[in-house]
């Protein structure tokens, strides 16, 4: 009787006419077709009436309209009656799946969708295609072709949920049911808007979820954005609300397995969905009790990974972020390798060690077979650990090198078997960061003594001073552009502070400053638009624009025992984090 009831209010909700006929029936391109699909919010049960409204081409209604029923209880449509416009609007009305109960619906709701059937003739309605359905009339109406429309209103809608990647589908295609990354999205924010109405204490489940789907609908119409603060705090707060494995579990068994929730909603609040948060995909052990990791270089964008433990290099095939395989190891007489650089060819690589009678070298490894790297050559050269104190000229014939005691060093490495001094600068200086312009023209380098130096280096015997700025001190990255440079650094209160300086050949002139809300770092990576900062415990990953704006997008908490060296490579899309544990050394590796 209970059921029955529900299905007498569900038909209740409109008007069912089959085939009726009438008004206008211009609607683009005359297509037959026998629509079929699903309408899901969660499924809807079997008994909700579907209607589908053929429209014209403005997307009015143009009074012929077909009427059928869900067949199960997966939400499942088919219209018998063959559709004559290019057009249609389908709108479902009945009971659902409530995600955050487990249990069928006790309120009806509506689902809609319009669609061009030049597409096919399958289409199902969910809470994404129904947000979106004003907001594509709306386009269309302003003149935008109606594919140019869909595809702008499906990004504009995946946003308010934070899920603005491009996951190649219409929404009309996408199905709750099915065991794919488009089923888990909709999920996502089917359950996000539940979510929210059971939130709602002022207001029946009811009126609480058709009110805020109706406002969300009205919010984006106009310009395809939540401009209301309301709307977006109860999104926020529902997304953090929900037990992500009770609904997971209660969906499973209801349905279907599907991909984890977790990956879709964002679940701490911080604007960012869980598959774009890092996660820790591998844990690699390296060495032995109290061994030492003292450098990361990564070769071909990032498939290897070098690992510098002591006197001892270990590649390290990192293709598979998650599954890191061992290499080759190259053994040399040193007592540990302090800084590498490596050659444009992904081949050539020098490093910063000491010998076994504690003297400063250069020395050049080939890692040309990844299973055999080959000691290439030798050079002595000035004292000095640190780290980004290696750089090679662009041409690879040239590499620079600053130092603790030894001033700029610049070294002949066209043939690595026989590297040989060019000049030095600064002699006895303790020069503690270098980088190199675009061309190779200019070197940057950092001191306590005399701040920043921009030198003339394209006569490497004849080194000239262009300008210095005194005082300043952190970490040198030449920028994307031509001619900028940009230094790291920490503020008095302790914050990170990324000053912009521009240059010609005449010197200096500051351009922009950006400061950061977090603590400072030792450790910062640079890759045009993005920047890393490790800040001790935590990783923090930044939007940054030459213009000066800074946005934290991201915030990784350490693992336990990270330290400052990591490397990043956005080609294989992994970060590899030195950690010691219990005094033993090894790497983590995180990824999307």
């Amino acid at each position: 009787m209970y059921s029955l009831w529900k299905l007498i209010i569900a038909n209740l909700l409109i008007v069912g006419f089959s085939a009726c006929g009438g008004g206008d029936s211009s609607g683009g391109d005359t297509v037959s077709s026998n629509l079929t699909g699903s309408a899901q919010k969660g499924p809807f049960e079997a008994g909700s009436i579907v209607t589908a409204y053929e429209l014209n081409s403005t997307l009015d209604r143009n009074g012929t309209q077909h009427t059928t029923d869900i067949e199960d209880n997966l939400g499942s449509y088919v219209f018998s009656n063959t559709i004559q416009s290019q057009f249609v609007e389908v709108v479902a009305n009945g009971f659902f799946y409530d995600e955050i109960t487990g249990q069928n619906s006790t309120i009806p709701i509506e689902l809609s969708v319009v669609l061009d059937t030049r597409n096919g003739n399958i289409s199902n309605l969910n809470i994404l295609t129904t947000i979106a359905r004003e907001r594509i009339k709306k386009l269309v109406s302003d003149g935008i072709d109606f594919s140019q429309a869909e595809s702008r209103a499906t990004e504009e809608t995946l946003k308010i949920f934070k899920l603005q990647d491009n996951l190649g589908m219409q929404l009309n295609k996408f199905n709750l049911l099915s065991d794919s990354e488009q089923g888990a999205v909709l999920l996502a924010a089917s359950t996000i808007l539940m979510q929210a109405a059971h939130d709602d204490s002022n207001h029946t489940l009811s009126i609480a979820l058709n009110t805020l789907i109706d406002n969300i609908k009205t919010d984006l119409q106009d310009n395809g954005t939540i401009n209301s603060p309301d709307i977006n705090e109860k999104l926020r707060n529902a997304s953090k609300n929900i037990n992500l494995s009770e609904v997971a579990t209660l969906f499973n068994n209801q349905y279907s397995t599907i991909p984890s929730l977790e990956f879709y909603i964002d679940s701490d609040g911080d604007g960012v969905i869980g598959k774009n948060k890092l996660q820790k995909l591998s844990t690699v052990e390296v060495g032995n009790p109290n061994d030492t990791i003292q450098s990361f270089l990564l070769s071909n964008g990032g498939q290897y990974l070098l690992v510098a433990l002591n006197n001892v290099v270990t590649i390290y095939d990192l293709t598979t972020p998650s599954n890191p395989i061992k290499r080759g190891v190259l053994s040399i007489d040193k007592t540990g390798f302090h800084d590498m650089e490596i050659a444009d060819d992904n081949k050539t690589v020098f490093a910063k060690v000491i010998s076994s009678t504690f003297k400063p070298e250069i020395v050049a490894f080939s890692i040309e077979d990844p299973d055999s790297p080959v000691l290439l050559g030798t050079i002595s050269t000035a004292i000095g650990q640190g780290y980004e104190t290696l750089k090679l000229s662009p041409n690879n014939n040239t590499l620079y090198q600053v130092s603790e005691g030894g001033g700029l060093r610049i070294i002949d490495v066209t043939d690595p078997t026989d590297m040989s001094l060019i000049n030095t600068y600064r002699d006895g200086t303790y020069l503690s960061r270098i980088d190199l312009s675009h061309n190779g023209t200019y070197a940057f380098v950092l001191s306590n003594s005399y701040g920043l130096e921009m030198l003339n280096v394209s006569d490497p015997n004849n080194i000239q001073v262009v300008d210095t700025l005194p005082g300043l001190s952190g970490t040198l990255k030449v920028s994307t552009e031509e001619n900028s440079l940009l230094l790291f650094s920490s503020t008095s209160d302790s914050k990170i502070s990324i000053q912009k300086y521009n240059f010609s050949d005449l010197g200096f002139f500051e351009d922009s400053l950006s400061t950061t809300n977090d603590n400072s770092t030792y450790q910062v990576k640079y890759y045009g638009e993005i920047i890393y900062a490790f800040t001790g415990n935590q990783l923090i990953k930044y939007q940054f624009r030459l213009s000066g704006e800074l946005t934290k997008l991201e915030t990784k908490e350490a693992d336990e025992g990270a330290s400052v060296f990591y490397e990043i490579s956005p080609q294989y899309g992994y970060i590899a984090m030195r950690f010691y544990n219990n005094s033993i050394p090894g790497f983590y590796v995180y990824g999307y």
